[in-house]
């Protein structure tokens, strides 16, 4: 951290998909401390789990095993002054500060279950005693110290335990011992580990360090070391990259592919959003860390300055001060990380100040995850989606007004965590605000995860139904995708057929209008040349024809300013879907810069003057995507016979090659077909009932197909029968 400032230690916080455990605010701690700061968690042999919680002016030990109860087992006094850091070794907890009074401070928490902690030592060998940080790496033993002065880099200490090559090291636990130095620039901090990927580097002991030159302001980039020889350090890659200012902290993946970076000032010198910055550590396939390249930024938009991220098992769990504790899937798309939840200290407060979340330790052998604020203390939370992940499956583009369509939902654990079978749902609401429920059958696993279908019961014809999917865990959460749902859904339009309405390729450029400003890249109509600079090598159609933004080849894309498309007037007056394909790419899959988008946006005033945007795109991917809006009575959009459809590309980001194209806009009216028999009955889809269809439901009976559970209950038995033949004798057919 560069600077500290108390927030607000109220408990009116702001999350999605989080929940609130555990509130232990500053006052509540014996040393009466003015923030905290760093904070990592230790679980001991007995499965009790602790946060090592670094204080303005202390190190407090506190149980959180059950985070209500939670209770401070001890407070160690510390230099008052804004930066302290914790890590630990085995039973051992190892504490360093920018004062010069701590030293390295080691404490004993074999004895912590008891309510003992022990201070048993403080090292002040290895040049000066400040440390701005420390890191360990539990495989070998090994403690660094970082920073703490002008080009203070890595301090290397022994416990004793053997290094990565299997040699004997000095030392103890209670005692470490100085070893090594790298001091020709500064380190702020740095993930060490036994590197465990086939390639030249497999079994050497490598320091992915954030680092720079003086103060870590200047030549600020990742430098990759191979420090298992403590007096032959080797720098393998230097990598920098763009819009640099403090390389702050990382950390790897889980499969050690991808580096994840923190900036810590980048977001002060002129970045407008919170920027996580990714590095691939084998572009070539050849394992080797003197490949590893910048490969892009993400961002989620956010206004806010990033801190300290950590990463389990698929999931980044980054602190960025006044956006709090952001959560982002860095296994579905490494590149692309999207977020997934968060838990806000300092809601309302989106700035690059230094207030809120410090740090957060996602580690605990429970899933609960600690979290540091500066003004808040510590806080326990809990990832209430962290127990399954639901994906939706279902593609169609319309669901049957008769039911019997099924609707498909992936169900995968995360943190080791049960899905309880019997409570996967489907529920389903109509316009008129009735919800109905249905059950989950298991019919196949796709990559380790179950697919559950379901059966949906008749709709309404012509209108739009919204669906979400919920399940239970073993240990009681009730888990919905979408994660915010019934609140957020999906929609799915209830029609038997769709009658084309308006559609446009790019064939024709008549009734369109081009808007904006910029040096150049505007949308026009044409063949893509596939200019191989991000742009589409064809059309996603195949008609040949797209709108594209500077078809040219050569130097062509988006460049400083924003060019808008506007379609003509489309008449949604019977309500139906609006549906495109777009392409947004920079060069090899990006990295947009933040201030980089293709937005969609809608207007239904006559004047086409109240414009809302229905969608904003920032992740670059050389590939076609789609996407689809429904208009009508219930819709953000509603009918009417002016419909607008307006999309701008924005290149504001120096540098960057942004190309963008559209394709395949349609609109299409519900059609209800008269044939259509809305009764559950009607087993054999003929649209009428007649005796045919006992026939039918007696063969889907014999057959356990799921048409033949006609009282919706997830089980196909005896009562089925009565329950269809009631729905035969009633005669609804419409």
């Amino acid at each position: 951290m560069m600077g500290t400032q108390a927030a607000n230690s109220s408990d009116d916080f702001e999350s999605s998909g989080m929940s609130l455990l555990l509130h232990l605010p500053l006052n509540e701690f014996p040393s009466n401390p003015s923030d905290a700061q760093d904070c990592w968690g230790y679980a001991s042999a007995s499965g009790r789990e602790y946060a090592l919680v670094c204080l303005s002016n202390a190190l407090a030990v506190v149980e959180v095993t059950i985070p209500s109860e939670p209770d401070i087992i001890a407070s160690f006094p510390t230099d008052p002054i804004p930066w302290h850091d914790v890590k630990t070794i085995g039973d051992h907890a190892y504490v360093v500060s920018e004062g010069s009074d701590v030293g390295l401070l080691v404490l004993d928490l074999s004895q912590v279950d008891e309510g003992i902690v022990t201070e048993v030592n403080r090292v002040f060998t290895g040049g000066v005693p400040q440390s701005h940080n420390i890191v360990a790496n539990e495989d070998t033993g090994f403690l660094y110290r970082v920073g703490g002065g002008f080009n203070v880099g890595l301090r290397a200490y022994a416990t004793g335990k053997p290094d990565a090559l299997g040699n004997p090291t000095p030392g103890s636990p209670d005692n470490p011992v100085f070893v090594g130095t790298l001091n020709n620039l500064y380190v702020h901090d740095a993930q060490v580990v036994t590197w465990d990927r086939p390639g030249p580097q497999q079994g050497r002991e490598i320091a992915f360090a954030c680092s720079g030159e003086g103060i870590g302001t200047g030549q600020t980039a990742l430098r990759i070391y191979d420090i298992t020889d403590k007096n032959n350090v080797v720098l393998l890659n230097t990598i920098f990259y763009g819009s640099s200012a403090y390389s702050h902290q990382g950390w790897l993946s889980d499969d050690r592919r991808y580096f994840y970076l923190n900036d810590e000032l980048d977001e002060q010198s002129g970045l407008l959003f919170t920027a996580t910055r990714i590095f691939d550590l084998d572009p070539s396939g050849t394992g080797n860390l003197e490949d590893a390249v910048y490969d892009r930024i993400n961002t989620n938009f956010e206004v806010a300055t990033d801190h300290n991220l950590y990463i389990r098992d698929g999931l980044m769990f980054a602190s960025n001060y006044s956006s709090g504790l952001r959560i982002f899937d860095v296994q579905t798309a490494p590149r692309f990380p999207e977020e997934i939840a968060f838990f806000d200290t300092v809601p309302g407060s989106g700035n690059v100040s230094f207030i809120g979340s410090w740090s957060n330790y996602p580690y605990l052998p429970s899933g609960n995850i600690l979290l540091s604020d500066l003004g808040s203390g510590l806080l326990v939370l809990r990832l209430d989606i962290n127990d399954i992940i639901i994906k939706n499956q279902f593609s169609a583009n319309l669901l049957d007004p008769q039911g019997g369509s099924l609707l498909a939902a992936s169900f995968q654990g995360v943190f080791e965590s049960e899905l309880d079978p019997n409570s996967v749902k489907l529920r389903v609401r109509d316009e008129g605000g009735s919800v109905a429920t249905f059950n989950g059958f298991v019919v196949g696993v796709d990559q380790g995860a179950d697919i559950f279908e379901f059966e949906v019961g008749p709709l309404d014809c012509g209108t739009i139904a919204e669906y979400w999917f919920e399940a239970d865990t073993a240990s009681g959460f009730t888990v919905t995708e979408p994660g915010n749902a019934p609140d957020e859904t999906f929609a799915i339009a209830v029609a038997t057929d769709n009658e084309t309405i308006f559609e446009n390729s790019g064939t024709s450029a008549a009734g369109f209008s081009v808007s904006g400003m910029v040096d150049d890249g505007e949308w026009e109509s044409g063949v893509p040349v596939n200019g191989e600079r991000g742009d589409p090598p064809a059309d996603f159609d195949g008609d040949g024809f797209a709108w594209l933004t500077d078809n040219v080849a050569g130097n062509s894309d988006v460049d400083e300013g924003v060019t808008t498309l506007t379609f003509p007037v489309i008449d949604a007056s019977g309500g139906g879907a609006l549906r495109w394909a777009y392409w947004l790419n920079d060069i090899a899959n990006g990295p947009l810069g933040p201030e980089d988008f293709l937005s969609v946006e809608i207007a239904t005033d006559p004047a086409g003057l109240d414009w809302q945007v229905v969608r904003t795109y920032n992740a670059a991917l050389a590939s076609w995507r789609e996407d689809f809006l429904f208009v009508g009575p219930g819709q953000a959009v509603g009918a009417t016979e002016t419909l607008r459809l307006r999309f701008s590309v924005a290149d504001l980001s120096p540098g960057n090659v942004v190309e963008a194209a559209i394709d395949a806009v349609s609109f299409g009216a519900l059609l209800c077909e008269d044939s259509a028999c809305n009764n559950p009955a009607d087993t054999d889809g003929d649209g009428s009932l007649t005796a045919a269809d006992f026939g039918a439901w007696l063969s889907a009976f014999l057959d356990n197909d799921p048409i033949a559970d006609q009282n919706s209950d997830g089980v196909i038995a005896g009562d089925d029968f009565a329950a269809w033949l009631g729905n035969f004798v009633s005669g609804v057919c419409s």
